[in-house]
């Protein structure tokens, strides 16, 4: 959303930083669960429960380009919500 977000490619090496990680193998490693989210219910349903002991992580993968897209896309339906 920022406006250097139009030159390409500085704003992905110096604001986007993206990560390449691979947290299923990074949790493995120190024996944490981790689970991918597919679904705002799972997500729900597994919030709903904490574990007993130690860390879950909870991964969810995004686009940073669609997700930039739908917030354009939907930015005055929120505000006018607000303004309710």
């Amino acid at each position: 959303m920022l406006p250097i977000a139009k030159f390409e490619p500085p704003f992905t090496e110096f604001f986007a930083t993206p990560q390449d990680i691979n947290f299923a193998q990074l949790c493995n490693t120190y024996d944490v669960e981790h689970q991918n989210i597919y679904s705002w219910q799972q997500l729900q349903k597994l919030l709903k429960t904490l574990p007993s002991s130690g860390i879950r992580v909870l991964e969810l993968q995004t686009n940073r380009q669609l997700d930039a897209r739908w917030r354009l896309d939907n930015l005055d339906k929120f505000a006018a919500d607000l303004l309710l």
